[in-house]
């Protein structure tokens, strides 16, 4: 009874301490790692290499394009129960 005591003592000790070390790290972000601009990224390019085909995601993006274009209505109008 005693040994398990101790334990959960060191245990939560340990996770009290390991918890305000990460909440205290200074993490510092590296110029080097992060690009200038934005827009350098060519995302279609990220794309051909994750192995999505270039048509299929052209006739999305024109497809989300027309999307939002639309009126959502819900036919009928909405219920009133739900107001």
């Amino acid at each position: 009874m005693a040994k398990q005591r101790v334990v959960c003592i060191i245990v939560l000790l340990l996770v009290f301490v390991l918890g305000s070390m990460i909440t205290s790290a200074n993490a510092r972000v590296y110029r080097d790692y992060l690009p200038t601009k934005l827009d350098t990224i060519d995302i279609y390019r990220v794309f051909k290499e994750l192995g999505y085909d270039e048509s299929k995601l052209e006739y999305f993006r024109r497809r989300s394009m027309v999307e939002d274009q639309r009126d959502r209505v819900a036919p009928g109008g909405p219920a009133a129960q739900h107001h």
